[in-house]
């Protein structure tokens, strides 16, 4: 059969190689001399942006409607064992808590929140120090700052 003589096919406009990307015939999407963007600027600044804005808004918001206390018996225990491990143990005080067989009491619920707080308890007992106050109202200075 001649060239002349064969049926005419249509290819597709895109051919896929097994475990290779999509290998395109068509014209690049990549750059084209209509595009409005400069060679080489991110297309990710409009995405930044927002994600920006959004996280502005989520701290303004949890500022503006939080309730800027520790009351829950939960919430003390976490901070408390922050605190604790902040000094290197783990007992905390006596209050919804289960006492261990060496007579200290220790927390009933898993330490993850205490382990992210950290940084925020570490702040909290270095503006707690630098007041000067002692105490109880050391304490209360923490939960403030925290």
């Amino acid at each position: 059969m001649s060239e002349r003589e064969k049926p005419v096919t249509s290819e597709p406009a895109f051919v896929e190689a097994p475990g290779a990307p999509l290998l395109g015939r068509g014209p690049s999407l990549r750059s084209s001399p209509t595009s409005s963007r400069a060679p080489g600027a991110s297309t990710n600044a409009g995405i930044s942006r927002t994600q920006r804005w959004l996280a502005i808004f989520a701290l303004l918001a949890f500022a503006l409607t939080g309730g800027g206390r520790i009351v829950g018996s939960d919430e003390v225990t976490m901070l408390e064992l922050a605190r604790s491990m902040l000094h290197g143990r783990i007992d905390v005080p006596a209050g919804a808590t289960l006492r261990g067989a060496d007579g200290h009491d220790y927390t009933k619920n898993a330490a993850g929140q205490a382990v992210l707080a950290l940084p925020l308890v570490a702040a909290g007992e270095v503006v707690a120090g630098a007041s000067g106050l002692t105490g109880p109202r050391r304490t209360l200075a923490v939960r403030f700052v925290v």
